[in-house]
């Protein structure tokens, strides 16, 4: 072959190319779109197209003449014809007639030559897969609009099964901390919760934002209000959305804890501006993540919608000091650390020294003996621990300790809970997968005819009798719960505070075979439990794993569940969730998982 065949070959594909890109894609989508991949694929098509009808062309050449299939006036015309649509033989012939050297073809080589080039191309097996791959990236383009299609399908569903969760679980309300302290400043943000509806509060970690939320939250709910509390921006707007009934919702870290999520910054200008005036909204969030999503020094800056930030950094030493003696009597803390620990509080001036209430309650939760003959540098570490140093303390538990630990790291938030027969389902070794539909095809809702006739009736399904939770785990959900890690209410568990989850989501980043081994145990079960908030938070943590875990094999285990649950959960937004984050990871998908989650575009619900 010539250089200049190669040539004219070459940009053939990329007009083929070209076409087929203005003809499927827009100008936004074709960003996405890898044309020099399939530009270089359909040349060496092309090459072994040319290369195989030659080495079936038996016609003898005379000299100085050479076959049409290595000529360039073959893929010139070729190229008109796919782009302008016109008629091949007719022209071509004509053109062929043009170049003296070449052996004019029949009708019936044209077409033999046509037919093959189409066959291959449309046969190769590299061209399809970069077919999928592609649609896949623009369905990634196109993926708030098809979610929001689906979530539009289910929200009736979720905000009846919404309401039922709020109207009977009676933990769905606020609940404080045993010593909690009132603070001097609560009697001015209950002013302003009063009047503008809206409530922002802000500080440093530990300095007591969400107890104070939850307190002025409970004093709503005595008047009345029905409250919930989750760090979603969508479920703020569900709970609040269009309601005549006044509501109290606390938003916790919608930023994010340790990391900025600047996304939901405008999600909560909205939330704001369309909030009722039944409604209430309380909005937490560290002080040092407000500063970075804003890109600013000055929390002055961070106002949203005229609402300020009210800082709770606490530079009150008489309260600091009021609330360490209250912890001091009502757990006996030793003599030597509660005067360290005043002494220390009476001679600090700056803030970022000063012990915030939460870090005092975290320290006055160490174990007694472990508080004993300790300098202040040592209690200090101790109160100052962060997520990582507390994780090296659960290891250092032991493995019980560990695998509660990391199931509540999945499944919990500071305002998700896990119930106990949640617990006891996901701890036990048997192979029940309750909410999971036997065969795909089976997922649907059925009832009552119109006529009043049942048919084909759909039993929901139960936790079994007996699934008690074995006492050497529930010594370990009492060891965490005195150390202040966890609360635990009518027999539901959540995390006190974001920096204890956090340290948890650490533990899902160990790569031992034995965390690995957990996790995947864990994700199985608790896939298929029967609480449709636990499921979707465990998807959640997908992402966060997937892109920190250095382990391929946890990788696919995540991979192979999510599809799992796409295909056979009985919840659609369990369904949503999982292909949310397979859609994420859709290079890592082997090619009958993206076909899968391609007709999953396809599913009505």
């Amino acid at each position: 072959m010539t250089p200049l065949l190669a040539t004219v070959i070459s940009q053939v594909a990329t007009k083929f190319v070209d076409h087929a890109a203005d003809d499927e894609y827009n100008k936004s989508k074709k960003l996405l779109f890898p044309k020099k991949t399939y530009i270089n694929q359909l040349v060496i098509v092309i090459n072994e197209a040319i290369a195989e009808f030659e080495q079936a062309d038996t016609r003898k050449y005379p000299s100085g003449k050479f076959p049409f299939y290595n000529s360039q006036v073959l893929f010139e015309e070729l190229s008109k014809y796919v782009l302008l649509k016109t008629e091949l033989s007719a022209n071509l012939i004509a053109s062929f007639q043009t170049n003296p050297h070449i052996a004019i073809p029949t009708e019936k080589e044209l077409s033999s030559f046509y037919e093959l080039l189409t066959a291959k191309i449309k046969s190769d097996s590299i061209l399809k897969d970069l077919y999928i791959n592609e649609n896949f990236k623009v369905e990634i383009y196109n993926i708030s609009e098809a979610i929001t299609k689906l979530i539009s399908a289910t929200q009736d569903i979720q905000e009846k099964v919404t309401a039922l969760i709020h109207n009977l679980n009676p933990s769905d309300k606020p609940v404080l901390v045993d010593n909690y302290l009132k603070r001097l400043e609560e009697d001015k943000l209950w002013k302003i919760i009063e009047a503008n509806n809206v409530l922002l509060l802000t500080g440093l970690s530990f300095c007591g934002k969400s107890q104070t939320a939850k307190n002025l939250a409970n004093r709503l709910v005595k008047n009345g209000y029905k409250y919930s509390s989750r760090s979603d921006v969508n479920e703020a707007e569900r709970f609040l959305r269009n309601s005549t009934e006044p509501k109290v919702f606390i938003l916790e870290d919608p930023f994010g804890h340790n990391s900025e999520n600047t996304t939901n910054w405008r999600s909560v200008q909205e939330l704001i501006r369309n909030l009722n005036s039944t409604s209430k909204l309380i909005v937490t969030s560290r002080l040092e993540i407000l500063k970075s999503v804003n890109s600013t020094s000055n929390i002055n800056e961070c106002a949203i919608d005229g609402n300020s930030w009210n800082d709770l950094t606490s530079s009150d030493i008489g309260f600091l000091i009021n609330a360490w003696n209250d912890l001091c009597k009502k757990k006996n803390i030793p003599d030597d650390c509660e005067r360290l620990i005043a002494t220390y509080l009476e001679t600090q001036s700056l803030v970022e020294n000063i012990l915030q209430v939460g870090q005092l309650n975290h320290l006055s939760n160490i174990p007694l003996n472990d508080l004993k003959n300790k300098s202040i540098e040592e209690l200090l570490h101790f109160a100052r621990a962060d997520a990582k140093e507390i994780s090296l303390e659960i290891q250092k538990r032991g493995a019980k300790t560990c695998e509660i630990f990391t199931i509540l790291g999945l499944g919990a938030t500071t305002n998700i809970q896990i119930t106990f027969n949640e617990l006891g389902y996901i701890l036990n070794k048997n192979k029940l997968q309750l909410s999971y539909i036997e065969r795909e095809d089976k997922i649907s809702i059925r009832g009552r005819r119109s006529n009043g006739s049942d048919y084909d009736k759909v039993q929901f399904p139960a936790y079994p009798d007996g699934l008690k939770i074995k006492s050497d785990y529930l010594k370990e959900l009492s060891f965490l719960q005195k150390r202040g890690f966890i609360e635990i209410s009518n027999k539901s568990i959540w995390f006190v505070h974001p920096t204890y989850r956090e340290a948890a989501r650490y533990l899902l980043l160990i790569n031992t075979i034995e965390t690995i081994s957990i996790i995947d145990r864990t994700v199985k079960k608790l896939f298929s439990c029967l609480n449709p908030e636990t499921i979707i938070n465990c998807v959640k943590q997908f992402n966060f794993i997937y892109n920190n875990s250095k382990s391929l094999e946890l990788q696919q285990s995540l991979r192979l569940h999510a599809l799992k649950g796409m295909q056979r959960s009985m919840f659609p937004g369990v369904r949503d969730s999982c292909f949310t984050f397979l859609l994420l990871v859709i290079d890592d998908l082997q090619k009958n998982a993206k076909e899968k989650i391609l007709n999953r575009l396809n599913w009505s619900f």
